[in-house]
């Protein structure tokens, strides 16, 4: 549409059926992209998405954890859907500005719940009103001299649960959210060619439907030695340096009766030895460039 402003648009149907569920249902996806200047460039999309409980969800069955504990399958489960609305603002190719809109009618989690009747702790699947968030993230990549390649990642969400009809109860959970995350590219050295990768991110106090969830954060870091005129490397890389992503994790459930502190502690820590050799003969497969001309 000009040689500024470019329109795609999608849509898909489908019909899903289960035993005590059918729905038709469409699913548009629009993307509009302007063109001010090659330094100024405006994107604006909407996509939906549909997602579906699992075989094991639908069940009908109850699973016991122990004596206190089960865990209750849901037949009555609906599917979920996404809608989401993005405008990106781009400057100079890498700096880039974003407003999004995220709606999920039906969303369905695993909560638990206190039964009023017996002492058990049930975990169950099921479908909420809707989850929504608002959120404004900013990417700031820069340079320091030949050695140092870095991105700067900082978004404020604020997010909203509701959920009428959990078992005899109903939550309208929400706050407000903060990520950010610091991912360096280091030059140690060129002889030998020595690389490392650090990264750093912070998530501040969440949520999930009607739990509260505290901050976690997480390092991760590997260093690359490529040597053999580039055709061989050896690397070490370590995700979740400190085992304090997923390794302490506190739970808190206060909500109309309803208490409940629980502490998971998942092993995520990981460390990786690779190596990696390029043989002679191998050529690269070329590639046409991308027409780039329509953005001009």
């Amino acid at each position: 549409m000009g040689e500024h402003l470019s329109f795609s648009a999608s849509i898909t149907g489908e019909y899903y059926k289960t035993a005590r569920y059918h729905a038709w249902a469409a699913y548009p996806t629009t993307e509009l992209t302007y063109v001010m200047t090659p330094a100024h460039i405006l994107q604006l999309s909407f996509t939906s998405d549909k997602t579906y409980p699992s075989y094991w969800d639908l069940s009908e069955s109850t699973g016991y954890i122990s004596g206190y504990e089960e865990v209750q399958g849901n037949p009555m489960l609906k599917p979920s859907t996404d809608y989401s609305a993005n405008l990106n603002y781009i400057f100079k190719n890498k700096y880039i500005f974003s407003l999004a809109y995220d709606y999920q009618p039906d969303l369905f989690q695993q909560l638990a719940y206190q039964s009023t009747e017996r002492l058990a702790l049930i975990y169950k699947t099921l479908n909420w009103d809707y989850q929504q968030s608002f959120s404004a993230t900013t990417i700031i990549p820069f340079k320091i001299g030949h050695w140092l390649d870095s991105h700067v990642t900082l978004q404020a969400e604020y997010r909203q649960a509701k959920c009428n009809k959990f078992f005899d109860l109903s939550f309208n959970h929400s706050k407000w959210i903060g990520l950010a995350m610091l991912q360096n590219n280091i030059i140690l050295s060129t002889k030998p060619d020595i690389r490392m990768e650090l990264t750093g991110l912070y998530l501040s106090p969440s949520i999930q439907g009607s739990y509260d969830l505290n901050h976690i954060w997480a390092i991760h870091t590997g260093i690359r030695w490529n040597f053999a005129n580039q055709k061989a490397s050896i690397q070490v890389k370590a995700n979740d340096l400190f085992n304090s992503m997923e390794g302490n994790i506190d739970v808190t459930l206060r909500n109309k009766g309803q208490y409940m502190d629980m502490h998971t502690n998942n092993y995520s820590r990981n460390i990786t030895l690779s190596f990696t050799y390029k043989f002679g003969g191998y050529k690269e497969k070329q590639h046409k460039p991308i027409d780039t001309s329509r953005f001009k």
